[in-house]
């Protein structure tokens, strides 16, 4: 029994011994181990605005592009999709995303791009993204839609309708027509005063060309 207690004492004795060790030893761990922010972050990519591209080079970057499929079932037969979120929650960068998978890739004449040949599908292989492991559906629908995409966030500063107006035109059409430059090339679109809709050639290349305003 002496033994058993004199054991434990020792123990006892060395676990007290311990914990002042390590009490002593703590603050000299945490004072090596303490960083500046910058030293935390001299490593880390930070990009806050919403292209994607852009956002795949970020350290903190995390693959949503199963995201696409999700939309594309359910919005095949017709029906829309409304995602609401507050800002800074990546609507705009997901928006892109989905765009930069379905719009087809045209040259300045209008001609079809080889899909391997952009930089869209590019971003999707390089970074061998969860939608480009789904081989079929990437196959099948990467760069085979035309895309007309608005951007309405120049328009969140306007307070009149007068500035609503100027803004619109000059920068939300220009921003949505651009892309589709190409079709100021086309013949048979515009041939004898052809119009689309409510649009004529002149109009539209106003809207792609605001310098022309």
């Amino acid at each position: 029994m002496d033994g058993y207690i004199r054991r434990r004492g020792y123990v006892s004795n060395n676990m007290r011994t311990g914990i002042v060790s390590l009490m002593l030893l703590v603050p000299i761990t945490m004072q090596e181990d303490s960083y500046s922010h910058e030293e935390l972050t001299e490593n880390i990519h930070i990009y806050e605005g919403a292209d994607f591209e852009e956002v795949t080079k970020t350290t903190l970057f995390v693959d949503k592009s199963l995201l696409i499929k999700r939309i594309f079932d359910n919005t095949k037969h017709g029906s829309g999709i409304l995602i609401q979120t507050p800002s800074k929650f990546g609507k705009s960068t997901n928006l892109n995303m989905v765009k930069r998978f379905f719009e087809v890739n045209l040259d300045d004449k209008g001609s079809i791009i080889t899909s391997e040949d952009t930089k869209n599908y590019k971003i999707f292989r390089n970074n061998f993204l969860n939608i480009f492991k789904m081989r079929q559906f990437f196959a099948r629908h990467f760069g085979k839609y035309p895309v007309v995409f608005i951007d309405y966030k120049p328009l969140s500063m306007v307070v009149t309708v007068e500035q609503m107006l100027a803004v619109f035109f000059r920068e939300v059409m220009s921003e949505t027509f651009s892309p589709h430059k190409y079709l100021l090339n086309d013949p048979y679109l515009w041939q004898h005063n052809r119009t689309v809709s409510w649009i004529d050639r002149d109009k539209f290349e106003r809207f792609v060309n605001p310098e022309l305003n």
